[in-house]
């Protein structure tokens, strides 16, 4: 079964369900991933709900928001960067691989882990009023930012480790987000992921990606930056039960 989801046309929706770890295999319709939802008509918002969503976190900058997909959802805008911090955008202009997610979480760990307490508020909804529906994903949350690729891919990464998934199977998923952004740009015209075709790029991601895991332990960071212990438990339960 494809983990990638055709809804409504989104060119990078992806259902973190399939992936397999140490504490299990992650369950599928629980929490999607995506580019961003701006371009969703009435039926396209109708098909996300119908298949489960009820909860959208979009993670983009207020510059970046167009149109606001809010109800039937439940939405929450969580920008988890600052992109109008000088320094900061002098050192990474592009924003396009895992390099700089360290710094994100130096400069704005509060924003960052204000996402994970919106997933962990999301999962004790669902468990409290999705009953047995919750299987084919009923309250089920999706996040997204711009392309679906980095500010996603790290919350992803995070979510991930955090659930003790592969790290070649976190490294895989990442870069399928990548890869599908890119085609899906090269198709209309946008903007194109860097790549010089010879797959450098994709190299350097990878291991960017590596030492980001390599220099974190999730759960000490979101229980240093508010998150409780119980918040932590329904994260990972909303995503292995």
């Amino acid at each position: 079964m494809t983990r990638r989801m055709g809804w409504a046309g989104l060119p990078n929706t992806w259902d973190l369900g399939g992936l397999d770890g140490a504490r299990g295999t992650i369950r599928r319709g629980r929490i999607y991933r995506s580019a961003l939802l701006d371009g969703l008509d009435a039926a396209g918002r109708a098909e996300l709900y119908d298949e489960g969503v009820r909860t959208i976190i979009d993670l983009r900058n207020d510059d970046e928001v167009g149109a606001v997909i809010d109800a039937p959802f439940t939405r929450y805008h969580r920008p988890i960067e600052d992109q109008s911090d000088a320094e900061f955008m002098a050192r990474w202009p592009r924003l396009d691989t895992p390099g700089y997610y360290s710094e994100v979480l130096e400069r704005w760990p509060e924003l960052v882990a204000a996402v994970f307490g919106d997933l962990a508020e999301a999962s004790a909804e669902a468990s409290a009023g999705a009953g047995p529906g919750a299987e084919a994903g009923v309250g089920a949350v999706l996040f997204h930012c711009a392309h679906g690729r980095d500010r996603t891919g790290m919350i992803t990464a995070m979510l991930l480790q955090l659930c003790e998934v592969d790290r070649g199977a976190i490294v895989a998923d990442y870069l399928a987000a990548v890869r599908a952004i890119a085609e899906h740009t090269a198709v209309i015209g946008g903007e194109a992921a860097a790549d010089d075709g010879s797959g450098e790029l994709d190299s350097r991601r990878v291991r960017e990606l590596g030492e980001f895991l390599d220099g974190l332990d999730v759960a000490e960071f979101l229980l240093d930056n508010g998150l409780s212990a119980s918040d932590l438990v329904r994260v990972r339960a909303r995503l292995l039960d």
